[in-house]
């Protein structure tokens, strides 16, 4: 029953990974890039103001942003299974 519920989590869409690149302006780009993992809880990441909005800051000093929305893995879990 564990495997079940495990795999459930796994295919919920909220947590499939993705790495969503902020690209700056080709004239004011350096080369230079960051990935950008986005804090927030066990049941959600802060993807807005952490994520985007650093990415966007980024791009203003000529800077690539590449957010990773990562898995979290509480979607069909109790707590209990990830402490």
């Amino acid at each position: 029953m564990a495997n079940r519920r495990s795999r459930r989590a796994r295919n919920h869409p909220d947590d499939i990974p993705t790495l969503t690149p902020y690209l700056p302006d080709s004239a004011i780009a350096t080369g230079a890039a960051m990935v950008i993992c986005p804090g927030g809880g066990y049941a959600g990441l802060s993807m807005d103001h952490e994520g985007r909005a650093y990415a966007q800051w980024l791009n203003i000093h000529g800077v690539a942003g590449f957010v990773l929305k990562y898995r979290l893995g509480s979607h069909g879990l109790p707590a209990s299974h990830h402490a």
